[in-house]
């Protein structure tokens, strides 16, 4: 039988890339969190996003404040935190509502 398991997350994160989600190296935040619970850390920070103008051929950069949702999750702790982590970004990536903010990207850090 494959192991699918080492594959949940990288494939999630390559689809989600390929819609345009993947920020890493874009994010700046402080690193004093507003929050910290026991599932996850939030801090405020800026992304920078550079995008072709079609009529002037020029590059223009844009900045939006965002918060940055830092998951207090040791995937290698359970065999199914990769796949869990993976169905939740997944299906947060596709989730269109007024009461839930959507998802804007994501980025990797070590």
């Amino acid at each position: 039988m494959p192991n699918t398991f080492n594959k949940a997350l990288p494939d999630t994160l390559a689809k989600l890339a390929d819609l345009g989600l993947d920020l890493s190296g874009c994010i700046e935040y402080e690193k004093v969190p507003i929050v910290h619970g026991g599932y996850c850390t939030v801090y405020i920070g800026t992304v920078s996003l550079t995008s072709k103008e079609s009529l002037k051929n020029s590059e223009e950069e844009t900045k939006m404040n965002v918060t940055v949702k830092e998951l207090c999750l040791d995937i290698s702790a359970s065999r199914d935190s990769e796949k869990i982590l993976a169905k939740e970004l997944y299906i947060w990536s596709k989730i269109k509502h007024a009461n839930i903010l959507s998802l804007q990207g994501f980025i990797l850090e070590n």
